[in-house]
């Protein structure tokens, strides 16, 4: 190696970032809500919403969810995530669209050839087989 090479390398060999904490998680929650309401919002609103997914991060709802509820809460003018969280009817396990490509299929499109030589969805993969749904 070369000392260009040594001295470019990064020093922090073996270091792991840190898993993402509850306040990460939150700041990430009010990113969203900032990013679908795109125009300015009080620091009272910020600090409501902040609070309330702190508050539900705590109580198991995964940050995901959290942030699609907030996308629907800020194009009404809505800051209350504790109700809307209560009343919302989505669910809070990922889809059958959040599995990852098995490397059998084609990963475009998740279909692959079945044993009568029919060109049918992924049985591993696909969220179309995996949600039953017949096409």
């Amino acid at each position: 190696m070369t000392e260009r090479e040594t001295s470019a390398a990064p020093k922090t060999a073996g270091v792991v970032p840190a898993p993402r904490t509850a306040d990460d998680q939150a700041d990430q929650v009010v990113a969203a809500y900032r990013k679908a309401l795109r125009r300015p919002i009080t620091s009272k609103a910020l600090g409501t919403i902040r609070s309330a997914a702190a508050d539900l991060l705590g109580d198991g709802f995964p940050a995901w969810w959290l942030c699609d509820r907030v996308q629907e809460m800020a194009p009404r003018g809505w800051t209350d995530l504790h109700k809307h969280a209560d009343r919302s009817t989505a669910p809070t396990e990922q889809s059958a669209a959040a599995v990852e490509w098995c490397g059998d299929c084609g990963q475009h499109d998740r279909k692959r050839f079945n044993d009568q030589y029919e060109y049918v969805d992924c049985w591993t993969c696909s969220p179309i087989a995996l949600a039953g749904v017949a096409q």
